[in-house]
């Protein structure tokens, strides 16, 4: 085999290499977005229908489902107040979209959910 054969094949093979390892990432991302559409397909219909779901559910089970609308819960002792960061849905949604063409830059602007105040 020539070298200029040599080097071609090696450029080919150093190519499928990054192609093949890009596509392994793609299968990741893919595999996190179906867990997600599923984890908020179950919490979309669970909230549609919650007290009748609520008495119904077992312990384990509603606490993945406040897991899943939570975000941080803050609690400031010296004040008594407590802040609930919600899960912003939307933002997670959106998430699941595809990206630009240039792989780049996201499709979508996502803004952080704001805290809701309770005092103890």
């Amino acid at each position: 085999m020539s070298r200029s054969r040599t080097r071609t094949f090696a450029r080919r093979a150093d190519e499928l290499g990054c192609r093949q390892a890009r596509l392994a990432d793609v299968e990741r991302a893919l595999n996190a977005i179906d867990e997600h559409e599923l984890e908020a397909t179950w919490v979309e219909q669970t909230v549609r229908h919650f007290d009748t779901v609520w008495e119904s559910m077992s312990v384990e089970n509603r606490a993945r489902l406040v897991r899943a609308l939570v975000q941080r819960v803050e609690v400031d002792e010296a004040s008594g107040n407590v802040t609930v960061l919600l899960t912003d849905l939307e933002a997670a949604n959106e998430i699941a979209r595809p990206t630009s063409m240039d792989n780049r830059t996201p499709a979508h602007n996502t803004n952080e959910s704001q805290p809701i105040e309770v005092t103890a």
